[in-house]
């Protein structure tokens, strides 16, 4: 190749934004573009003349070696998309978050060219490692995304089922008050309202917590911080919560050592404090008892809500705050529940950083220690 058409030939693709190199008969290297120099740290004089394989023996595949005899001897285009496990540049040497190697991934169009009556092989080099990657991320969110629809699904279909079996009930009830109310006795009269009285509090407590779990899956979720006062939160909590253990003549026991204020969305804690509460409660045996411990650790402070009541296997423990194998579950005098409210705590902690460790054993009783971080206004 003469001087003039050499110096047009490197001028013309210097400076194109994808790797170049132009291979003679021997497939020596006799153009090698800034692009290459800038990505492999090779110079120009130091690639020049040099056999193509030998520089990077990772190009010594099969289909680029038959592209490039291809190109020479029958003037055909190949295009080739080759994924190296060794990689031809210093790019994507390892995953930042795993230091894992990431397979470089290159698009490879080898062209036949023709200067001056000779022949020469035009290599185009892309590098679409980022592309290949951001696909993969992109595929895994679309899958993750249509699991979670479908647990999302399930789960409305398990709620909708407990609103319709609420209000089924309590329906029944109002009809034969209804329509049988000069037929029945005091006892009788008393038995029903009792009876819808139950299920509108379960029925308040699941569409309470169902708004607030919709509205912290559609991001509509408010984090509004304020100094809160745990001790008189929990205080608050066994007032509203004494007739519920009264009835099942269950003790509950409060004991606290820590009376400092924490710096945290109040609604959100009242749901944490509330459900977890209500759950110890529900689960404890006649002539149970339930104790809280309020203490601080460190820059934490925690929150320990023990009952005796029937327990949990470890298989259970594990599904407590997944949506999709949440479990509907039967306090001991028959309450209602669907697991949602557990669900809730795990996200509300969540939103504070703060974390929720569970030690129960079957037919023995559970401890839910609820552990957040002591934040100071600034």
């Amino acid at each position: 190749m003469n001087a003039p058409n050499l110096l047009l030939l490197e001028h013309i693709i210097g400076n194109v934004d994808i790797g170049l190199i132009v291979l003679d008969k021997d497939i020596r290297i006799t153009i090698w573009n800034d692009w290459m120099v800038k990505h492999s740290q090779i110079k120009f004089s130091n690639a020049q003349n040099s056999y193509l394989f030998d520089l990077f023996p990772s190009l010594n595949h099969g289909r680029i070696k038959q592209g490039i005899h291809n190109a020479l001897t029958y003037h055909q285009h190949s295009f080739i998309t080759h994924a190296l496990k060794q990689q031809l540049f210093l790019l994507h040497t390892s995953d930042e978050k795993t230091g894992e190697p990431i397979p470089i991934h290159q698009k490879i169009n080898i062209s036949p060219i023709l200067v001056d009556n000779q022949e020469f092989v035009l290599l185009e080099i892309k590098d679409e490692t980022k592309f290949v990657e951001k696909e993969k991320i992109l595929r895994k969110r679309t899958d993750d995304l249509k699991i979670a629809n479908a647990t999302k699904d399930k789960f409305f279909s398990i709620i909708s089922h407990d609103l319709r079996s609420h209000m089924s009930n309590m329906l029944a009830s109002m009809e034969m008050l209804h329509q049988k109310n000069y037929k029945l006795s005091e006892n009788k009269i008393h038995f029903f309202a009792e009876s819808m009285y139950k299920i509108a509090k379960n029925l308040f407590q699941l569409i309470e917590n169902l708004l607030e779990w919709a509205s912290s899956q559609s991001g509509r979720m408010q984090y509004n911080p304020v100094d809160i006062s745990i001790d008189s939160l929990i205080q608050k909590y066994i007032i509203l919560f004494q007739e519920m253990a009264s009835k099942k003549n269950i003790e509950i026991n409060y004991v606290s050592s820590f009376n400092g204020m924490v710096y945290g969305d109040a609604n959100m804690i009242s749901s944490i404090i509330r459900n977890i509460f209500s759950n110890a409660i529900k689960f404890t045996h006649t002539e149970g008892k339930v104790d809280i411990i309020l203490y601080s650790e460190g820059n934490h402070i925690k929150i320990a809500i023990s009952d005796n009541g029937i327990g949990m296997s470890q298989e259970e423990i594990n599904n407590l705050f997944n949506v999709g194998t949440a479990k509907k579950s039967i306090g001991t005098e028959k309450e209602q529940g669907t697991g949602l409210g557990l669900i809730l705590c795990k996200e509300f902690i969540d939103y504070h950083k703060g974390k929720i460790e569970i030690e129960s054993k079957k037919d023995a009783g559970s401890t839910f220690i609820v552990s957040l971080p002591i934040h100071h206004k600034e």
